[in-house]
Parts: C-alpha cells; sequence; structure tokens
C-alpha cells in the first residue's frame, strides 16, 4: 500500500511537470550601462605640474583653458551641431552651444588624481552633464593616459 502511495505521487509530480503551463521566458539581454559621468586616473606627479600640462595640452589643441579655483582646469569648445545620441541627453542642437570639460585635481600625497567630467551648456543656461559611451570613455581614459605620460614624464625632468 506504501509502494503503491509513493508511486502515485511520483506520478502526479512527473505529470505536474509536463503540464502545458507555460514557463517564464528566458531573460533578455539588455545593452551594456553607459559609464557615468567622470573619468578617473592617478598621476605620479605633483597637482601644479598636472594642472600645466592640462592647460598646456589644450592651448596645443586650439582649445580655450582656464583655472576655474584651486582643484579644477575648464576646457570648453564650441558646438557646431548636436550628434544625434547627445541630442537624446541634453535635446536639440541650439545655437551658441559648448562642450565644457571640467578637470578636478587632487593632491594624494605625492600623486594627483584627475578626474575629468563632461557637460553641454547652452546660452539660456542649461547645463547638460554627459553621460559617455564605452568609446567615448575609451577615448577620454586614452586622453587621460597621455596627460599622466607627460605630466609624470614632466615631473622627472623637474
Amino acid at each position: 500500500m506504501i509502494r503503491l502511495l509513493i508511486l502515485a505521487a511520483l506520478s502526479a509530480v512527473t505529470v505536474a511537470g509536463c503540464s502545458s503551463t507555460p514557463s517564464a521566458p528566458p531573460p533578455v539581454a539588455t545593452p551594456a550601462p553607459r559609464v557615468g559621468t567622470a573619468l578617473t586616473m592617478a598621476i605620479n606627479a605633483p597637482v601644479l605640474t598636472v594642472r600645466e600640462t592640462i592647460v598646456t595640452r589644450a592651448r596645443q589643441r586650439g582649445t580655450a583653458a582656464k583655472l576655474a579655483d584651486a582643484r579644477s582646469v575648464v576646457l570648453e569648445r564650441s558646438l557646431a551641431d548636436t550628434p544625434a545620441a547627445l541630442a537624446e541627453q541634453c535635446g536639440a542642437h541650439k545655437p551658441g552651444r559648448i562642450v565644457r570639460i571640467v578637470l578636478s585635481t587632487i593632491a594624494r600625497g605625492a600623486r594627483t588624481e584627475v578626474s575629468e567630467r563632461r557637460f553641454i551648456v547652452d546660452t539660456d543656461g542649461g547645463n547638460c552633464p554627459v553621460t559617455l559611451t564605452d568609446v567615448e570613455a575609451a577615448d577620454g581614459t586614452r586622453s587621460l593616459a597621455d596627460l599622466k605620460a607627460q605630466a609624470e614624464s614632466q615631473g622627472i625632468q623637474r
């Protein structure tokens, strides 16, 4: 009798597993998240050397550079048009729109930590933080690596 009950229970479980109730759909792949608004890199050089290097590199490229405060260098350039991906984040193009890159420098002993944030600024006062795509983040990281190499080599020469 016990065998019969066990066999009946096993049969019920097996049949229940074969029922036509739809199972949950497999998970759908989601796109890779975008990188936040800041990139960061540690540079083995004093803060003043790093800041001077940032300004020199910007001026060599024809970009306006100014020291915003004791910790930040601001780079600005005009934006002739707004690519579609950027328009999704910050709205349609407006005349006079600029790209503002803020490079903050923080002394960490003999090293300097540099963080880069990008903004779209409109003449009406709109200020939109830019979320970087993977490609933009990779380009920004390469640029910070170039800054690191140049600042560290200048630190050695001094």
